[in-house]
């Protein structure tokens, strides 16, 4: 917040605005008002322009049905004005045009704006968090998992001016965070196992029936927790998938929202 800057005090005083006659000055440690306000008497104009405002704002959101070519539609008010507006601007009204534009120009305005300073906010952020992993490093600290979120997981998305973590933001998400890829390096291993165990030419038939139910078993297992990662801190699909055979199943899966069934047994 910028500090406002003090004005220098005036060498001689000046009678204007809220500096009446020194005679008609209200004395010090005296009230000038001594039987008091009204109570509730500042706060009344408050709360009727509040009520006004909310009165004003759930009108707006209210929907109506109005005739479009395709049919019937339910809008709030609000958009139905606009649109309404903007028919008018199309068919020439000059004033409807003066407006939208000015709304359009201001709008885009506020976004450019908001986006700024989402971008100097993260970056303020990572600079500091930079900033403190180097002096640990040099300090021979090498432990940061107490920076949450890391720099290196925040993107901005500059089309949206949306803030995407890539990785937990507090303790708890970073228990989640470090038990899911445990987990994750846990079942890699126990496949790696069982298909050692499926290629051993002394494994018999009805053991490798059991352990091919097993290996189907544990590789849905691991999907499930492949897709949480990715879609729970926006992981790329190739960084937390090794099977690149399954990158674009797995690309698939997460686009249409479908999970992995799970398997039976």
């Amino acid at each position: 917040m910028n500090k406002r800057t003090k004005l220098p005090v005036a060498a001689e005083y000046e009678v204007g605005y809220g500096k009446p006659p020194k005679s008609r000055q209200f004395e010090k440690g005296r009230s000038g008002n001594p039987n008091g306000r009204p109570k509730g008497a500042r706060n009344k104009p408050a709360k009727r322009l509040t009520k006004i405002r909310d009165m004003l704002l759930a009108e707006a959101e209210r929907e109506v049905i109005i005739q479009e070519k395709e049919g019937p539609v339910s809008l709030p008010i609000a958009q139905a004005a606009m649109r309404s507006l903007i028919h008018k601007a199309v068919k020439g009204n000059v004033e409807a045009q003066k407006f939208i534009l000015s709304s359009i120009a201001a709008a885009e305005s506020d976004n450019e704006r908001e986006l700024l300073e989402t971008l100097q906010t993260v970056a303020d952020y990572k600079d500091g968090a930079y900033a403190e992993i180097a002096r640990r490093k040099r300090n021979g600290v090498e432990t940061c998992d107490d920076i949450l979120p890391h720099p290196d997981h925040i993107e901005v998305d500059v089309r949206t001016g949306d803030v995407i973590f890539m990785g937990p933001v507090d303790e708890r998400d970073k228990k989640d965070w470090d038990d899911l890829w445990a987990r994750k390096a846990g079942f890699e291993e126990e496949i790696e196992y069982i298909r050692a165990l499926l290629a051993a030419p002394e494994t018999s038939e009805d053991i490798n029936q059991f352990v091919q139910d097993d290996l189907k078993s544990t590789n849905n297992t691991l999907q499930l927790i492949e897709q949480a990662i990715i879609m729970r801190w926006n992981r790329p699909v190739r960084e937390v998938v090794k099977d690149r055979s399954r990158w674009k199943e797995t690309k698939l899966r997460i686009e249409n929202g479908v999970w992995p069934e799970r398997a039976s047994g």
